[in-house]
């Protein structure tokens, strides 16, 4: 079995985390997300990457390692919906969120079994990131993430989000709905725990 070269997603990831980072730091500024400038000079160029990022064919790859390729696949198309996300943020269309959506959710969806337990922080984010966005299978949704919050010995929410917070997070996008998931992983823990 081969592993898919994960470099250009892992570039893509870096990218867009750096891209999240900025715009953090600078969350004084609200005006950023109409300046047509940090749409050209900062989003832009990190859409550009994650589009330009390999498209794997499970099917056609025969020989590489199953789990990888789903691996490679849930964060290129992740990554590709939170950068639609800030697009729409940005009042930029098309944006291309609803599509990379549909394709992510249907990869989640899918119920093969993948070995995350190397990339469970990413999994996390990339769990969150679509729950936010998914309110019809939130209960799937809560249940993974409690999982993965399980696997990395997380506590609470706030332990959940200081995660995805160091790894890929817009809080000025993501505060509401980021809440709003909170609530519910809150209240999913104390039925199931």
């Amino acid at each position: 079995m081969k592993f898919p070269d994960l470099m250009d997603v892992a570039n893509g990831l870096l990218s867009l985390a750096s891209l999240a980072h900025h715009v953090n730091s600078q969350a004084a500024n609200n005006l950023q997300w109409q300046d047509e400038y940090f749409v050209a000079l900062k989003v832009n160029p990190v859409v550009h990457k994650l589009l330009s990022t390999k498209r794997l064919a499970i099917v056609a790859e025969t020989d590489a390692d199953f789990s990888a390729l789903m691996i490679y696949e849930t964060l290129r198309l992740a990554s590709l919906f939170f950068a639609g996300l800030l697009r729409d943020e940005c009042r930029v269309g098309p944006a291309g969120a609803i599509e990379s959506k549909s394709r992510l959710v249907k990869v989640l969806a899918s119920r093969y079994v993948v070995d995350w337990s190397s990339f469970m922080d990413l999994r996390l984010w990339v769990l969150c990131v679509a729950a936010l966005s998914d309110k019809e299978n939130r209960q799937w949704y809560l249940e993974e993430v409690v999982k993965a919050m399980d696997h990395l010995e997380l506590i609470d929410w706030s332990d959940a989000l200081n995660v995805l917070r160091e790894l890929i997070w817009v809080d000025a996008m993501q505060e509401m709905e980021a809440d709003a998931l909170g609530a519910d992983v809150a209240n999913y823990l104390v039925a199931v725990r």
